[in-house]
Order: structure tokens, then C-alpha cells, then sequence
């Protein structure tokens, strides 16, 4: 390879090798290339990348990817392998006897006699459910943006 390094053979005009929501990033990249751990860390974080290795990431994106990584180690050394954050519950018990019936059956679970029965299913199974809030957030963040983009096409279109 002439002694170049990896990252002077980037040939995708410095732009970020980020994907999310099927949108690739357009802010451009730095110089350094991804080593394989920090691009498994990456993945894990809820991103995927443009075309094959070496892989190169924004500013925004390695900031993001680095707290993920840290709020989740910081997790991990303090309490354990296996912790668990206090949510509030939400309180199922102000539903009524068909709502959780539809839970259950939305979710496949086995549905019971009574409504104590039900509240017991779906209080356990709402308990299991892991949570990326990362991910959620990011997720949200993209649905708004999308939402104010779709409703500033229909202002300039004058379509209701």
C-alpha cells in the first residue's frame, strides 16, 4: 500500500460512515480510523456503518458513542454486571379488564381469568421488557424532527 495510512485512502469525500434510521450522517468525519472494539461499541450504541472497514465517524457521533459507552461502564463498575435502574412503574391497575386483555394478547402473552390475574401478567412482563433509552431518545428526537419537516412541506404546498 505504498506506506499511506489508512485513513489518507478514504475515498467517500470525508463524510461520517454513520447510519441511523436508514439517514447516513452528512457532517464530515476526522482522520482517525475506528479500531474493531470502538466499532463493536458503536453497533452497540444503536448505529450502523456506510460499506466496508476502515470506518471513520463525526465529532457529533464519537461524543455520542463515548457517553454511551461511559454511562454504561460507570453502570456496570458501580453496581454489578446485573443492575438495574429504579423506574417508576406505571400504575396498571387503573385499567379496566379488556385493556389488559388487549396488553396480553398484543404481546402473546397467556391471558387470565380475572383482573387480578391480568395485572399480575402484565405488571410482570412491563418489569421484563429492556429499555435503550439512548435509543428511545434518539428515536424520538428523529420523529419530531420528521413531523415539523412534513408539516413545513404542507405550509409551503398550502396542503392541509
Amino acid at each position: 500500500m505504498s506506506g499511506r495510512k489508512a485513513s489518507s485512502i478514504n475515498s467517500d469525500g470525508g463524510v461520517c460512515h454513520i447510519i441511523r434510521d436508514r439517514e447516513r450522517c452528512t457532517n464530515l468525519h476526522d482522520s482517525k480510523a475506528l479500531t474493531r472494539q470502538y466499532c463493536k461499541d458503536v453497533e452497540e450504541a444503536g448505529y450502523q456503518f456506510v460499506g466496508p472497514r476502515p470506518h471513520f465517524i463525526c465529532k457529533v457521533h464519537r461524543t455520542l458513542v463515548d457517553n454511551a459507552i461511559a454511562s454504561y461502564s460507570v453502570g456496570q463498575s458501580a453496581i454489578g454486571d446485573n443492575y438495574e435502574l429504579d423506574f417508576p412503574q406505571p400504575d396498571f391497575s387503573v385499567l379496566n379488564t379488556t385493556s389488559l386483555s388487549k396488553y396480553c394478547k398484543h404481546y402473546k402473552l397467556p391471558e387470565g381469568a380475572s383482573k387480578q390475574e391480568l395485572l399480575e401478567i402484565v405488571q410482570s412482563h412491563f418489569a421484563r421488557e429492556p429499555v435503550s433509552e439512548h435509543g428511545d431518545i434518539l428515536s424520538f428526537s428523529a420523529k419530531i424532527r420528521v413531523e415539523r419537516e412534513e408539516e413545513a412541506i404542507k405550509a409551503m404546498t398550502g396542503r392541509q
